[in-house]
Order: structure tokens, then sequence, then C-alpha cells
């Protein structure tokens, strides 16, 4: 069985690492892509090209949370969020650009070679200078349309073959979150219970984001004016069940937050996390999983790794 999401990550390390020739290796002669910081390319060597960084990174690492995919026709189509950060070296100083977004990879389940990537680019922090006047930059006012290759409602549908409980819970939350940020309430609102009730905390004090089903509309602009670049990645960290409900306990991969900035032999990319995130599942029907209740909390963590690519 092919697992795809080795092909992507592949991809990722190869583009974050400027490994050329592996690039060119897993995508088709005729590929396409559509970047919104880069602009739309076709062909191997054009897309190859596009993607070169002019400079060989002293580091490089990538997260990446919420990969979701389903299969149609002869594609595999998958979403994910990826958060990349590069750095160069001068001196014992890393001087680090952050970097991430959402990709959306169409694949040949024959050949399986990339035939078309999508990515809106969410946003950038630190060593921005170094791409001036060579990117788009994000201002969190995010444009979606270009992921729509990807859609969410055959995603779902996918999921009512799925056996397995856990595996279909984790899903449904990292769909949840990818609607939030795309602003797909049509989505949301089929994943979630009639009584539906959500809950985030504000960056500072004790006032808080909350919302029930019929004012989620709000709730998601609300939040996307308050936080800064605002983006709603989930790392799941366990998932309890019983017989009534299923919780799953997560936390929010914190957007354009730096690693170290010293080069030696112990550097590693410091993955951030700002929220404790709590998802409790209705259970009342085993077959149709919806999501009852979301607390979203202030806190702080780090994960620490110095790997190529770490998917959550």
């Amino acid at each position: 069985m092919v697992n795809y999401q080795n092909i992507i990550n592949t991809f990722l390390v190869a583009y974050t690492e400027k490994d050329l020739k592996t690039m060119s290796s897993i995508l088709v002669p005729d590929i396409r892509i559509n970047f919104s910081n880069l602009g739309s390319f076709e062909g191997n060597k054009n897309v190859v090209k596009a993607l070169t960084f002019e400079d060989n990174f002293s580091i490089s690492s990538i997260s990446t949370t919420g990969s979701m995919g389903y299969s149609l026709n002869d594609k595999y189509i998958n979403a994910i969020t990826a958060h990349h950060m590069v750095a160069n070296e001068k001196y014992n100083i890393l001087y680090p650009f952050t970097f991430g977004g959402k990709y959306v990879f169409v694949i040949n389940n024959v050949t399986n070679l990339i035939e078309e990537i999508y990515f809106v680019l969410e946003y950038q922090a630190e060593n921005t200078s170094y791409f001036i006047n060579k990117w788009g930059f994000s201002t969190g006012k995010n444009e979606y349309d270009i992921l729509e290759s990807y859609d969410p409602s055959t995603f779902l549908d996918s999921l009512k073959f799925e056996k397995d409980t856990v595996k279909k819970i984790k899903m449904i939350s990292s769909l949840f979150f990818w609607c939030l940020d795309t602003y797909d309430s049509d989505t949301i609102f089929k994943l979630i219970t009639p009584d539906f009730f959500m809950q985030r905390d504000q960056s500072v004090g004790d006032k808080v984001f909350s919302c029930t089903k019929g004012n989620l509309q709000k709730f998601i602009l609300d939040t996307k004016n308050y936080f800064d670049l605002d983006q709603n990645s989930l790392a799941i960290n366990d998932i309890k069940l019983d017989d009534e409900v299923a919780t799953v306990l997560g936390q929010h991969l914190t957007p354009h937050r730096l690693g170290t900035k010293k080069l030696n032999a112990l550097t590693k990319y410091h993955t951030f996390f700002d929220e404790d995130i709590m998802i409790e599942f209705s259970k009342s029907d085993k077959s149709d999983l919806k999501i009852k209740k979301i607390v979203m909390t202030k806190a702080a963590d780090v994960h620490y790794n110095r790997i190529s690519i770490l998917n959550y």
C-alpha cells in the first residue's frame, strides 16, 4: 500500500533543503503549482526553478499537522498544514526565517508522482528581508480559493467507511480546524452537534471568545481579527474513549515562533505551543461522530527536535 505521507514528506524536505534532483524525481513532467507567495508555474523544470531558494540554508526543519487525504478516480488528494524554519549562519549566529501555511497535493495513484501542488502562505517572520521582492507576503487576510482542488465534503464522505474510531476522530478534529481557518462554516456545521459550544482564551487577561452553533461565523471573524496572523494548527496528543463521550487532547502549534539562534552541535528547532485544546465528541451514534465542545486555553509548551520533518 502506498504511503502518500512519505511522498509529501519527501517533497517538503527536498524543497527546504534545496535537493533539486529529488524534488524533480517525484513530480510529473507537466506538474502544475499555484503558490500564493510565488504565483503559478507549469512544467517540471519551471516548477523546480521557481521553488529553488537562492542559498543553501545552514539548517532547515519542518513540522506538519492535520494531514487529510482521499482518493478520487486515479488521484489521491491531500491537505496538510506545514511550518517551515530555515536559517543561514554567520559568525555562529543563525538568521532564521519561519513561514507556514496550507498545502494541497494532487498525486497520481498509478505513478505515485505529484501532479499538482497548491499553497497558501499564512504567515512569515524574522528574516523577511531575505524574501523582499521575491515573495508576496501574507497579511493575515488570506484567500483560500486556490485550494479548491481539495473538497472537505468529499473527504468527510470518505470517513463514513473508516472503521477505526480513533483515526476517524483525529480526522474530524483536523478537518474542523482546517475549515476554521478557511472560513468553511458549511462543512463545520456538518461536524458539530446542535448544542455545540466553543471557547477560546484571549492572549491577555481573563476575557474569552465563545460561541454556539448559531454565532459560529461571528466567532471565526472575531478571532481572526484579534489574533495576529492567526492559524489553527492542531497537534493531537491523546484521544480518550468511553461509552458516551470521546475526548481529544491537543495543542495549538504556534505560528511564527523561533527556534534557536545559535549554531552548534545541539542546534534544535523549537516547536512552540501556546494553547491547550480539548475537543469533546458525542458518541450517541457511533456511525456519526459529532463535535460537542471545544475549549482552547492559554498555555506554554515546547517540543525540541532536530530532524528534517516531524508529522504531528
